[in-house]
C-alpha cells in the first residue's frame, strides 16, 4: 500500500475529513491510520489513480511510502553507487 502523511495530502489539495479510520499494524506496532480515495497521483511523469491512499504521518522528513501498485506504472532503476533509485514511466 501507498502511505502518505496527512499534511502533504492537505498541501496537495486532498480533503482528508472524509477518510475513513482503522487501526494498521507493523513492524512497530499498532496505530490509528485513515484511508482516503484519491483521484490522481502525479508521480515522476506518470499519473496513477484513482486510488486509496494511507493517510498516517510517516516518521522522519519524507511524505510518504510508495506501495507496489504505484511503482508498477514504472521501471524502476537502482544505483547503489550513487545511492539513488530513478523511477521512468512505463
Amino acid at each position: 500500500r501507498r502511505v502518505i502523511s496527512p499534511a502533504a495530502l492537505s498541501r496537495a489539495g486532498i480533503d482528508t475529513t472524509m477518510a475513513t479510520p482503522f487501526r494498521t499494524s507493523g513492524v512497530t506496532g499498532s496505530s490509528s491510520a485513515s484511508l482516503v480515495n484519491v483521484p490522481r497521483l502525479d508521480v515522476a511523469g506518470a499519473q496513477v489513480g484513482p486510488l486509496g491512499v494511507v493517510a498516517f504521518a510517516v516518521p522522519g522528513e519524507f511524505d510518504g511510502l510508495l506501495g507496489r501498485d504505484v511503482l508498477d506504472a514504472f521501471t524502476v532503476t537502482f544505483d547503489p553507487a550513487q545511492n539513488r533509485a530513478t523511477l521512468t514511466p512505463r
